[in-house]
């Protein structure tokens, strides 16, 4: 007997591969079919997925389009980078993809080593700039915010400053919780996970603020020496906030509803 027709998928081959060979903190940058199945097959760290339109953070949308349209391979490396991507996965014309999401699927050749190249589909193995899990970053000046997708001097300054950054001494990291060990200068630590108001913070289990930095990554401060940082992710305020305006819409649609009856 044959096997299952989607074990033979090029999706499932690339998803296999890159639970193979990334580490912890590390993520894949696909797009198209490859990153809708991905995690169907694998549990694979990516940007993407397949919702866009419902992220909090508007910045890996912004990458998004300028790897895979935008005509200027520094600035998507510079957004690999940025977004703690180690392999980039590049759909061709002659790969099983139905999105054809990459203008210019050459654009990548020479630029990174490519480290996979199987049924039209090509994996590129970006260098990461600072520890992909969490880095302290000494001027929190540096980490502004780009106006746009193409705003190259903010990111690369942004680069430079995570990989010139101090690396962490211990992570730990599980579903809604990091337990992070520093020892440096102080600054800012920058947890390479998307900010949300459910997110909350202790520094040697003391309770401290908790921002988005300037691509919205998780970002607290701690001062010099050696700390325990410890998140936390709760219901977040946009949710409550959707509960109560839900619930409210709810009473006045009944309320409307039961005023005629009240007439009669």
């Amino acid at each position: 007997m044959s096997p299952p027709l989607w074990q033979t998928w090029s999706e499932r081959r690339v998803a296999l591969w890159l639970a193979d060979h990334l580490h912890a903190g590390e993520r894949a940058f696909l797009s198209g079919d490859h990153a809708f199945w991905l995690n169907v097959f694998a549990d694979v760290p990516q940007v993407r997925g397949g919702q866009d339109f419902s992220a909090i953070d508007p910045w890996p949308a912004h990458a998004a389009y300028q790897i895979s349209s935008g005509p200027d391979a520094a600035i998507s490396k510079l957004w690999l980078q940025a977004l703690a991507v180690r392999y980039l996965v590049v759909t061709t014309p002659a790969s099983s993809e139905i999105y054809r999401d990459f203008t210019n699927p050459a654009k990548f050749d020479g630029l990174f080593p490519l480290v996979f190249d199987e049924r039209g589909v090509r994996v590129y193995e970006v260098p990461l700039a600072g520890d992909p899990r969490a880095v302290v970053v000494s001027g929190a000046a540096e980490l502004r915010a780009p106006t746009n997708g193409i705003d190259r001097p903010p990111l690369e300054s942004y680069v430079g400053a995570v990989t010139r950054s101090t690396a962490p001494g211990g992570v730990t990291a599980d579903l809604g919780r990091w337990r992070v060990e520093t020892a440096s200068q102080g600054g800012t630590l920058v947890v390479r996970q998307s900010y949300d108001s459910g997110w909350r913070a202790t520094v040697d289990g003391t309770g401290v603020p908790i921002t988005p930095d300037a691509l919205g990554m998780v970002s607290v401060p701690v001062t010099a020496g050696s700390h325990v940082v410890e998140l936390d992710h709760r219901v977040h305020l946009d949710f409550l906030a959707g509960i109560g305006v839900a619930t409210l819409t709810g009473l006045v649609l009944v309320g409307r509803a039961l005023r005629p009856r009240r007439a009669r």
